[in-house]
């Protein structure tokens, strides 16, 4: 389908090709990677180049090329290729440009080619969400996904089109490059009006970034293009640029909320060209800065479009600190001095990311930043140590039992609060802990044993699992010092611990919250200590008051959620709850600015 011969390529990109064809690798045993990492930079993938991912799929072996680049950290974007039987991966992935954005830009590409002798469409779902379950599924890279793209080049462009429209919330965005085969109405419809995990939304209301590329706008095309304005919600006006036909952008008057961007982001993008399935590295370093201008990580449902930001474009900066032998770091945010709130210092929030998500991933799916900068904290972002599994890629968590061959967690976090506060004007009577996921596990593990640092806790989607209770029962947690928590579990949340979330009877919280109740001075029975319900929007808040109505422990749930941080979670957790708390030189707690007794 791919004419790669010297004729049809600029002598330029022909060059290219027999200088930067990459070899195809066999990748190594999983359990051998940890051992490769160097501590001066423990986050850089271990492998690189190009590698074959063989994978079983209905009884038979398929395989998966994957270039790695050698730029790649963890979290770095994935980029998922469907192209046609005859095409010579290595050789694409060269002469189309993409090893080498891969190799600028620190990125993961992954080419698939058909299950048969070609792709047939809709019949290909089972075999794509296998190809896109095993790049997943964290053995030798960490593909997260948040921000995953897609493009489909000849034959696979009609496949790519109605895979994308099946399944909005696996990819940020997404092209073709190829003339279009008939897609029946009926697919159209009914995909559209399939249900999502929201009840409220449908699949045909997922806005997605789309561009591609035909010969001609055919019945074919024309359909595409219809359906993709609707779902992305465009005005008629048709704009064009250097090398698009055509351009549909979002309209700007909708009524959505003021944190949630998704609905600006979505535009339609097609070209007419005599060659649409030339892969040029021409257009695809045109397509690429199309594609990656958006990210989807984990929204309240569905996943939702955000704006991608460096770290540099949030305003924020990225501080290394030798903890041990390792080269540990953590994303830093400073708000103007105007946001300050008490004076010239601010409060500091530290964060904690969940399972194999990093500092830089977490900025970009919870919006912290955000609430930050209006709220005036100061915010730093961590990342944990790394799985040292024999079954896993070494890809980043929290080393909370104190494993002796996997990264010192506690010294890090302390050492980050230490190094933050020795450089920055911190009220240091309010530093706070928050986390997700395994970062809300993280939260309560670093309140055990850091409560003469933080003055109060929040986090979102876990309690300590069941093989880490015994924390609460180690002797070096420091007692004596009131420590205000707050869990909040969507309802459903049902990822870590009790399957059934957010719910009044969840056994985790109920295993876990009498610690912290007798802790505070309250009764350990939830039932007994519970002392007031309310509800705030989708927010239901069981308080736990001491004597002076002072409500030390919150158990939230939320309405429909899913396991995940949206920017409304961490308004609430920090308006409601985190900032009301601070905490006296000699460890006496404050509500409010009045002791705690």
């Amino acid at each position: 389908m791919y004419a790669f011969s010297r004729a049809l390529l600029p002598a330029v990109l022909f060059a290219s090709v027999l200088v930067a064809q990459s070899p195809v690798q066999t990748l190594p045993r999983t359990g051998e990677m940890y051992g490769n990492l160097d501590l001066n930079d423990p986050y850089r993938t271990t492998i690189h180049g190009l590698f074959a991912q063989p994978f079983d799929f209905n009884g038979v072996e398929k395989t998966i090329h994957v270039y790695i680049s050698a730029e790649n950290r963890q979290s770095e974007p994935f980029v998922l290729l469907l192209v046609d039987t005859d095409v010579d991966v290595p050789r694409f992935l060269a002469s189309s440009g993409w090893q080498s954005i891969a190799d600028e830009q620190g990125l993961i590409v992954a080419v698939a080619q058909p299950p048969g002798v070609d792709w047939s469409g809709q019949n290909d779902f089972a075999y794509l969400e296998a190809v896109y379950e095993q790049t997943h599924n964290r053995s030798h890279y960490n593909a997260q996904k948040g921000n995953n793209y897609l493009a489909a080049y000849g034959r696979a462009a009609t496949v790519g089109q109605m895979w994308a429209f099946e399944n909005p919330q696996n990819f940020s965005s997404f092209a073709t490059m190829g003339d279009l085969r008939p897609i029946p109405a009926e697919f159209l419809a009914k995909t559209a009006a399939a249900p999502t995990n929201l009840p409220s939304v449908t699949v045909g209301e997922i806005p997605m970034p789309v561009w591609f590329f035909v010969s001609k706008m055919d019945a074919n095309a024309k359909a595409v293009l219809d359906a993709w304005n609707k779902r992305n919600d465009v005005t008629d006006e048709r704009l064009s640029s250097d090398l698009a036909t055509g351009v549909y952008l979002a309209r700007m008057n909708v009524n959505d909320s003021l944190i949630n961007e998704q609905n600006f982001l979505a535009q339609t993008r097609y070209t007419v060209t005599n060659d649409p399935e030339r892969a040029s590295p021409q257009i695809t370093r045109a397509v690429w800065k199309f594609l990656s201008a958006v990210i989807r990580p984990v929204g309240f449902a569905n996943n939702a479009l955000r704006p991608s930001r460096s770290v540099e474009e949030w305003g924020a900066t990225i501080r290394h600190l030798k903890v041990g032998d390792v080269r540990r770091y953590w994303v830093e945010y400073v708000p103007e001095q105007r946001f300050f709130t008490n004076g010239d210092k601010a409060p500091l929030v530290v964060y904690m990311h969940g399972n194999n998500n990093t500092a830089e991933s977490m900025l970009q799916r919870s919006d912290f930043l955000k609430v930050a900068k209006e709220r005036g904290f100061i915010a730093i972002l961590l990342t944990g140590a790394l799985y040292n599994s024999g079954t896993l890629f070494p890809n980043p968590k929290w080393n909370l039992t104190e494993a002796d061959n996997e990264f010192d967690d506690y010294a890090y976090v302390r050492a980050a609060v230490e190094d933050v506060v020795s450089r920055l004007p911190v009220d240091t009577t309010r530093i706070y802990a928050m986390g997700q996921s395994y970062g809300s596990m993280a939260m309560l593990a670093m309140s055990l044993r850091m409560n003469d640092i933080f003055a109060a806790g929040a986090g979102t989607g876990a309690f300590l699992p069941e093989r880490m209770m015994n924390l609460y029962q180690s002797n070096k947690v420091l007692r004596g010092n009131k420590m205000p928590i707050q869990v909040l579990l969507g309802e459903r949340d049902g990822v870590v611990g009790d399957r059934r979330g957010g719910v009044w009877e969840n056994e985790s919280m109920r295993a876990q919250m009498p610690y912290w109740l007798e802790r505070d001075g309250l009764p350990g029975d939830v039932d007994r200590a519970l002392t007031g319900k309310y509800k705030s929007g989708r927010f239901n808040v069981y308080e736990f008051a001491n004597s002076q109505g002072v409500p030390l422990v919150q158990y939230v749930t939320v309405d429909e959620r899913i396991h995940t941080i949206v920017a409304m979670d961490l308004y609430f957790q920090y308006d409601t709850f985190v900032s009301k708390w601070s905490r006296g030189p000699d460890g006496t707690l404050f509500y409010m600015g009045k002791a705690v007794q």
